[in-house]
C-alpha cells in the first residue's frame, strides 16, 4: 500500500476520533452507564516532606442527568463536596458534575493545606476521606448517603454524615414533614427509639444529659434514610450536644410507623 494513503488514514481515523458527537449519536457504542462513579486519592505532605497523608474521595453521580431528580441529586452532591474541600462556602456555583470536579474538589483541599502550614510554625496536614453513593432500592425516591472525615486543624478531626431523599415525581428533597402525617405521634415513637439508643430512662431530663434540644424537647431531623425495613436517623456531632457525646443513630421499624406514612412507597 502507498506510504501517503496510509499516513492519511492514519490521520482520519485521529480526526474522527476528536469529532463532537451529539449525545444521541453513539457511533455505534454502548450507552455510558447512567451512573458514574469514581476515586481519587492524593498524597498531602508536610512542608518538609517529610510527613505525608493520603486523603481519598469515592463517589457516584449521574452521568447525563434526564430528569429533574437526577439534577438534583448530581446538586446535593456537588454542594457536599465542595463543603468539605472548600472554605468559602459562598463561592459555590454549581455546574453539572464530571469526573474532572472531583478532581478539582481534591487538589483544592490540598491546596488548602499547602497554604495553612505556609502560614504556621506548627504545620498540621490536612485529610480527608469523603465518600457518596446513590440508592434506588424504592422506586418512588433518589436516596443519596453522603459521608466525610476531615481534618483541617484544631483538636480533633471531624466527621460528616448527611442524607438527602429526592422525590422522583417533583425532583424536591423531602423532608421527614412529607413523610409523615402526624410529626407528634412520630416524635413520640422516634423518642423511644434515640432513648434507648442512648441508654437513657423513659424519665432522664434530656436537657440535663446534656443534650440541646430547644426547651429541652426531644424532636427528630431530617438527616434519614427509608427502606422497607423502616428509617434509620442520624444526629451528626456538636448538632444536639458536645464532641464528647458522638454521633447518636437510631432505627424505626417500619411496622410502628407505617400508619403515620403521607407518602406513597414501594415497600416490597
Amino acid at each position: 500500500m502507498n506510504k501517503n494513503i496510509v499516513i492519511l488514514s492514519i490521520l482520519a481515523l485521529l480526526a474522527s476520533c476528536g469529532t463532537a458527537k451529539k449525545p444521541t449519536d453513539t457511533g455505534g457504542m454502548p450507552l455510558m452507564p447512567e451512573i458514574l462513579e469514581g476515586n481519587i486519592s492524593e498524597w498531602i505532605y508536610s512542608p518538609d516532606k517529610k510527613d505525608s497523608v493520603e486523603s481519598t474521595m469515592n463517589y457516584q453521580f449521574f452521568s447525563n442527568p434526564k430528569f429533574p431528580w437526577q439534577d438534583s441529586a448530581n446538586r446535593k452532591i456537588a454542594s457536599f463536596f465542595w463543603s468539605m474541600t472548600e472554605f468559602d462556602l459562598d463561592l459555590f456555583v454549581y455546574k453539572p458534575v464530571t469526573h474532572d470536579f472531583f478532581f478539582e474538589r481534591m487538589q483544592s483541599f490540598k491546596k488548602l493545606s499547602d497554604e495553612s502550614n505556609a502560614e504556621t510554625d506548627y504545620p498540621m496536614i490536612y485529610s480527608l476521606d469523603a465518600s457518596c453513593l446513590i440508592d434506588q432500592s424504592i422506586p418512588e425516591f433518589c436516596q443519596v448517603s453522603m459521608n466525610a472525615y476531615t481534618f483541617t486543624g484544631g483538636a480533633h478531626p471531624n466527621g460528616t454524615t448527611i442524607y438527602a431523599i429526592i422525590s422522583k415525581e417533583t425532583g424536591e428533597e423531602l423532608h421527614l414533614k412529607d413523610f409523615v402525617s402526624d410529626l407528634a405521634a412520630f416524635d413520640k415513637i422516634a423518642e423511644k427509639k434515640f432513648r434507648e439508643a442512648r441508654e437513657l430512662t423513659p424519665s432522664a431530663d434530656l436537657e440535663a444529659e446534656g443534650f440541646w434540644f430547644p426547651g429541652g424537647k426531644f424532636a427528630s431531623n431530617s438527616n434519614f434514610t427509608v427502606s422497607k425495613e423502616g428509617f434509620h436517623f442520624l444526629f451528626n456531632a456538636y448538632e444536639i450536644g458536645p464532641y464528647v457525646m458522638g454521633v447518636t443513630e437510631y432505627y424505626i421499624p417500619m411496622n410502628e410507623v407505617e400508619h403515620l406514612l403521607s407518602v406513597k412507597m414501594t415497600l416490597n
